[in-house]
């Protein structure tokens, strides 16, 4: 058998992990509880237990040559240095990589596990094929990765799109967040912020899973929690994509237009669905331009749609009515 890979992801309640190859096959998986949430957590600790996960696997399967960890918080570029995480306070300049690799006699390489996510999806899930990517994932906490241009974006020191610490609240009413900050997406929107909010709405411990099964049965204090993370989250994304868009078009060197308008009308739907309309109508402008230079008929008539439907929710009905009925008539010329 060829040289395989142990790839894990450590989360704050569980760490998951699988034997692969490098087409990303896998031959094996496993998941354990972590307890790794624990904010008196110290590194001695956290090496303990992902030591005691891993061994096992290292001695039943003699071909893995290597280890690749995702594992919250901001590392110093590729060197496997934790520089912080916010949600484990003593993790300061954590050789996390070190380490381990010394406990287990293996190199080890370690990253941020949304931005190893990111590089997963890029290669062998949903964004293979493309260039560029922003990846956002929910669990214990809130993450991003970002993917420009092919290359996993990380910034100095690991804080580059942070994701989960953009702040979506600015009012006295901003709940706290684990970094210490306040109206972080991540107060709102992870997994445990969720169960919390619930309990201060009903007085009732739920996980996660419970509460969106109570929101699913019609339970209005789970629905009402769901919502506002639902809300936070579009929220938090919305001002991603508008750091984000023209780095991303500009990654594209401005190949495919096809591309860049379809992707500017999902951004001004995005902008729509959380009152947004200002940069909506931006959005949707540039797209709308960009269909109709290239005669991309199908997307344009959905672009304008999609613009009638702004100029509705800013009570610009007669104007609505001209985008309405132009996206009919280029529907119905396309069929």
């Amino acid at each position: 058998m060829s040289k395989l890979i142990l790839a894990a992801d450590i989360g704050g309640t569980n760490i998951r992990a699988a034997i692969i190859d490098k087409t990303g096959h896998i031959y094996r998986e496993e998941h354990t509880p972590a307890h790794l949430n624990n904010k008196n957590i110290t590194e001695s600790d956290v090496i303990h237990i992902l030591t005691d996960f891993f061994k096992p696997f290292i001695e039943k399967e003699p071909a893995i040559s290597t280890i690749g960890i995702g594992f919250p918080g901001f590392f110093i570029r590729n060197s496997g240095v934790l520089a912080s995480s916010p949600n484990l306070p003593n993790l300061k300049n954590f050789k996390l990589a070190k380490m381990l690799s010394y406990a287990l006699n293996l190199p080890v390489t370690a990253q941020n596990d949304a931005l190893c996510a990111a590089i997963g999806e890029l290669h062998f899930g949903a964004a293979k094929g493309l260039k560029n990517l922003l990846h956002i994932t929910l669990g214990t906490g809130v993450g991003g990765g970002l993917i420009l241009n092919n290359t996993p974006y990380t910034g100095e020191c690991g804080m580059a799109m942070e994701f989960g610490h953009l702040r979506v609240c600015h009012d006295d009413s901003a709940l706290l967040c684990g970094c210490g900050g306040h109206g972080c997406v991540e107060a709102y929107a992870s997994a445990s912020a969720v169960v919390a909010n619930y309990f201060k709405l009903s007085g009732i411990q739920l996980n996660s899973k419970e509460i969106y099964e109570e929101a699913l049965q019609g339970n209005q204090n789970a629905v009402n929690t769901l919502e506002n993370a639902g809300h936070k989250l579009g929220m938090a994304v919305a001002e991603a994509i508008k750091l984000l868009e023209e780095a991303l078009l500009s990654a594209e060197n401005l190949g495919n237009k096809k591309t860049q308008g379809m992707l500017l009308s999902k951004i001004a739907k995005l902008q729509y669905n959380i009152d947004a309309f200002t940069d909506a109508e931006q959005s949707i402008g540039k797209a709308i331009a960009l269909q109709t230079s290239i005669d991309d008929e199908l997307n344009l008539a959905l672009s304008r749609f999609v613009y009638g439907l702004i100029l509705s929710k800013q009570k610009k009905y007669n104007k609505a009515l001209e985008y309405f009925k132009s996206s009919k008539t280029i529907f119905e010329e396309q069929n």
